[in-house]
């Protein structure tokens, strides 16, 4: 079974399951009434949209609150499905089939299935909602590899073609970054030495250290120009504990690499190059309003590193 059939599957399971149990309650259904209605529907988008913030912490208001206004349609037009097939002598009380809907057990029960089911449906009717990358974890889609680069127990196994793993978040790509043996933390800085994105354990004055590492790297690069050198792929600097490499992603991003003194040299660079472009390739997905002119795209220092 395919990621995507199964979650049509539970769309299919919990649309049933709200049909059923309004069926069920339908016998003790008194009728909508307005102040009723009312009073569910703000109890139920106020608990929709509080649920969503927490267990999708990189969610928008926006978009929990519409994530709160699907949930709500689709639970009442459940009900109301359901209301009209416990009517088996045919004849169709609207007001009849809608009072199921604020039964005090009908809700809370559908609202459970719901708040169950529903980022699943919504992975694939509206994946906006929960976002690109909380979509693709929810339908099951794998990260996939460029070229056929594999996660293995102890570090991360690079026979890529493309050179990079694809990612869809911050999160996986840290997730990604972590498989690396020997490495203990990544700084993605912008080219103003601002800090984009960091998974750094070590105290350090972060601002100063991308600051002057960026500087500092810039400042080699055009020296060995200006004489007559190739240009800087990368700056490796080695301390008694660690091995901190800076490298250019694009015109606009940067990243340091920190590794453990105790990795050996030719790990690390057998590691660097997928770490950089897999972090290259996410970005330029991100951001793609951020152009990258040709001149930069063929300077890339991180599709060097396999050359």
């Amino acid at each position: 079974m395919t990621a995507m059939n199964r979650n049509f599957l539970i769309l299919l399971l919990a649309a049933i399951s709200l049909i059923a149990v309004a069926m069920g309650m339908a016998g003790y259904s008194q009728g909508l009434t307005l102040g009723s209605a009312i009073i569910v529907i703000i109890i139920e988008l106020f608990v929709y949209f509080i649920v969503s913030m927490l267990t999708n912490p990189r969610a928008a208001i926006s978009m929990a609150f519409g994530s709160a206004v699907v949930y709500l349609v689709l639970r009442w037009i459940c009900s109301f499905l359901g209301g009209i097939s416990a009517n088996v002598d045919g004849a169709v009380d609207p007001a009849m089939a809608l009072g199921v809907s604020v039964h005090p057990l009908t809700v809370v029960i559908q609202v459970a299935i719901l708040l169950c089911a529903g980022p699943y449906i919504l992975a694939v009717m509206i994946p906006e909602l929960v976002g690109a990358g909380q979509a693709a974890t929810l339908r099951g889609d794998q990260l996939q590899t460029a070229g056929g680069a594999q996660a293995r127990a102890g570090g991360l196994e690079m026979t890529p073609t493309g050179g990079f793993i694809q990612v869809f978040s911050f999160e996986e790509l840290a997730s990604m970054m972590k498989k690396s043996h020997g490495l203990e933390g990544f700084v993605i800085y912008s080219n103003e030495g601002l800090v984009v994105w960091k998974e750094l354990p070590v105290q350090v004055q972060l601002d100063t250290l991308v600051a002057k590492v960026s500087a500092e790297a810039n400042y080699l690069g055009q020296l060995m120009q200006d004489n007559g050198l190739a240009k800087v792929r990368r700056l490796m600097l080695e301390s008694r504990e660690h091995y901190l490499f800076a490298t250019t992603l694009n015109q606009n991003f940067g990243i340091l690499l920190l590794f453990s003194g105790r990795s050996a040299p030719e790990e690390i660079f057998s590691r660097i190059g997928v770490l950089a472009k897999s972090t290259r390739e996410y970005l330029q997905w991100k951001y793609p309003s951020l152009a990258v002119s040709a001149s930069a795209a063929r300077d890339k220092v991180a599709m060097d590193f396999g050359a």
